[in-house]
């Protein structure tokens, strides 16, 4: 592959011309790269075996997270909620992973997986130990913060499991090995779904809780094992010149982020859309459907279950298919086509709950695979986990506002504060411009990368090649700004659209602090201890 392919990479990452030679940022891209090409090269059992870690390292995160939207109905009943309340407890969850994620990407690019991973972990058990206190001692406060806690870890978690994948896999398998990642994500989130409400039934409400306590000192468990592995094959199956390059001293800074290229932004607004729209329904759903069926909770839970689980099936049978026939951005249009028609169907008409939320299941494959795949092809693998990490934080952004602004929009419904209708014309409008930009990124691929991202794996060898040899070639001409740059600014896509990043999480924390502010004046007397 030539010129066309990497020409919009070159376009909009422009370098200073003039910087003199740097050996630090030479180790610096040349270690990251090293590490990268090393791992991917190592026997297939160690890359099963850490295929397997990274989806533990997260299932307990992912047990904890989604099913607590199941819990809506009890906490309005119990804790005496308003929707906006429950709405700044679900942003809690977002609102600081509009950002940790980020520094967490810098410090993986830093240090690498193992350490970051332990970190975050613990996170993720500390944040839901501390929401399970919470619902025991019915306390707002303490579940704001429990909430909090937990998005920090799970946001960073998220961005180790996908930096495991790149970074041991690549090209032919790399969206097979991500779809069992994701797969295996949903999974923990549709047992956690399943779980959390029936097994409360006869109980206080936060037994369910204190079962994904368990399931996430698990992870931590699975961490050590990732760790150990790693270690092993770096002393057995890694050359003396491999270890020797991944121990170079390497630094970081914000400014990686503008030598991201300019699709790479544009992915990003599609899937702040779209991840807006799926992740603001799947933290009501069960409550939609309680008042659009005029069903009991565990009814509804259950609805919510089978489309999680089916979203499971639906990964495993993409990955493969991915890797074959390629059509990634194809597969996100056609996940907004289904978006929009989700929405109409479940709000205007009677169509069953269950067979609209298996629609909804093909949604969030769809969208993932495009995006999450796509990463390692168009970036320099030295921001790999910059830009994962960025993926996490516009996912967090669009969660943080959406989450918000629906509760809001639902409690401004004076008439029946339970109705959703301005909600999913507000999830509507959403999913219509995500369908729109689709279109632009599909142009953008043909015009700049010749349909690179539509291709199938095996059409893309060439291409990944020539990526690993440009930036090798990069990293000894000194043109690679890393992590300790000699920086110009210059008016690019990129950093124009960094800019409109930034503001987006400001407006995010903005709109969480004003709406959570007006609902902590606005709480009723919680009622203490179990009581029931």
């Amino acid at each position: 592959m030539s010129t066309p392919l990497i020409r919009s990479t070159t376009s909009m990452s422009n370098r200073d011309q003039d910087s003199k030679k740097q050996p630090e940022r030479e180790s610096d891209s040349a270690s990251i790269t090293a590490r990268v090409s090393a791992l991917a090269r190592v026997p297939l059992k160690y890359k099963i075996l850490a295929l397997f870690c990274a989806a533990m390292i997260g299932f307990g995160s992912h047990f904890g997270g989604v099913s607590y939207g199941t819990l809506k109905t009890q906490l309005k009943k119990e804790m005496k909620l308003s929707n906006s309340q429950y709405a700044v407890t679900q942003a809690a969850n977002d609102v600081l992973t509009t950002f940790m994620p980020l520094l967490g990407g810098f410090l993986f690019d830093y240090y690498g997986t193992g350490v970051g991973s332990r970190v975050t972990t613990l996170l993720v058990a500390c944040g839901i130990l501390t929401t399970a206190v919470a619902l025991d001692t019915a306390s707002f406060g303490t579940l704001v913060a429990g909430r909090m806690i937990y998005g920090v870890g799970s946001g960073a978690v998220n961005v180790i499991q996908q930096l495991i994948i790149a970074q041991w896999f690549e090209g032919m398998g790399l969206a097979t090995a991500m779809a069992i990642l994701l797969a295996i994500n949903r999974a923990g989130t549709a047992i956690g779904t399943a779980v959390v409400v029936p097994a409360s039934v006869g109980r206080f409400y936060s037994f369910g809780t204190w079962i994904a306590v368990g399931v996430a000192a698990g992870s931590v468990v699975f961490n050590v094992l990732y760790v150990v592995t790693l270690k092993r094959v770096e002393r057995q199956q890694l050359s003396d010149a491999d270890r020797a390059a991944m121990r170079r001293k390497k630094s970081f800074s914000p400014t990686a982020m503008l030598r991201l290229p300019g699709v790479f932004w544009l992915i990003m607004v599609v899937h702040y859309l779209a991840s807006a729209v799926m992740n603001g329904y799947l933290g009501i759903a069960a409550d939609f459907i309680v008042q659009r069926d005029k069903v009991n909770v565990v009814t509804a839970v259950y609805n919510s279950t089978i489309s999680l689980a089916v979203t499971a099936v639906v990964y495993v049978l993409c990955g493969p298919l991915v890797d074959r026939f390629g059509h990634r951005i194809s597969l996100s249009l056609l996940s907004n086509v289904l978006l929009i028609l989700f929405f109409v169907l479940m709000e205007w008409t009677r169509a069953s709950s269950l067979g609209m939320m298996i629609m909804f299941a093909f949604t969030i494959p769809f969208k993932a695979l495009a995006s999450l795949v796509a990463i390692p092809l168009l970036v320099p693998t030295s921001v790999l986990g910059t830009s994962f990490a960025i993926y996490r934080c516009t996912n967090s952004i669009a969660s943080a506002i959406t989450d918000t602004l629906s509760g809001v929009i639902q409690d401004a419904n004076t008439g029946n504060k339970d109705k959703y209708t301005g909600v999913v014309i507000f999830y509507l409008a959403m999913a219509v411009g995500a369908f729109l930009l689709n279109l632009v990124w599909w142009r953008f691929d043909q015009r700049d990368y010749d349909g690179m991202l539509q291709k199938p794996a095996a059409q893309q060898e060439e291409y990944l090649e020539e990526k690993k040899r440009r930036e090798e070639a990069e990293a000894d001409q000194a043109e690679v700004t890393s992590f300790k740059p000699r920086f110009t600014w210059r008016w690019t896509w990129s950093s124009f659209a960094a800019i409109v990043w930034v503001v987006a999480l400001n407006a995010a924390w903005i709109l969480f602090l004003v709406v959570a502010i007006q609902s902590g004046s606005k709480a009723a007397p919680a009622k203490g201890g179990k009581g029931k």
